[in-house]
Formats: structure tokens, C-alpha cells, sequence
């Protein structure tokens, strides 16, 4: 499993979507069911489309090229896309 976490202004930074506050919910899930952690790449105030993110970019690399990450965890769909239903 791989973690991910975004913020992409400083008004996100001191509510609860935080890197940190991110990370802390990931790890609490993915210690409640159990999943085994590979790496956490993050992003701060970077692009809005994911080639101008280097951690997804780092992430997605990372998953389909390592046969024991099975999946990409994220805080919220949010974190990754905006428009998840356009």
C-alpha cells in the first residue's frame, strides 16, 4: 500500500486537510484492516493536473512497477481530481 496526501493551498494546510492530518487517517485505516505500508509521497501546492505533481507521478511509478503494491491510498477522492464526475 502507498499513501498519498496533497494540499494545494496553505488555507488546506491548517484545517484538516493537512499533510499531516492526512497521513494520520491513511495510517489509522491502513492499520485497521491490516495493510502492509510500502511509502508515502506527498504534494504541496504543486499543479492541478497529476503530471505536475511529482509525488502521484513518484507514486504511480512506483505501484506498477513494484508487483507488492496492490493499491494507492488517498484521504479523499479530492486529493487526486476535482472533477471525479465530469
Amino acid at each position: 500500500m502507498i499513501l498519498y496526501a496533497w494540499i494545494s493551498t496553505g488555507e488546506q494546510s491548517e484545517r484538516d486537510l493537512s499533510i499531516p492530518a492526512q497521513f494520520r487517517a491513511l495510517h489509522a485505516l491502513a492499520v485497521d484492516r491490516g495493510w502492509a505500508l510500502a511509502a508515502e509521497f506527498q504534494d504541496v501546492g504543486t499543479g492541478r493536473q497529476l503530471k505536475e505533481r511529482p509525488g502521484i507521478m513518484a507514486a504511480v511509478r512506483m505501484a506498477t512497477e513494484n508487483q507488492l503494491v496492490e493499491a494507492i491510498l488517498i484521504h479523499r477522492v479530492d486529493r487526486v481530481a476535482r472533477n471525479v464526475y465530469s
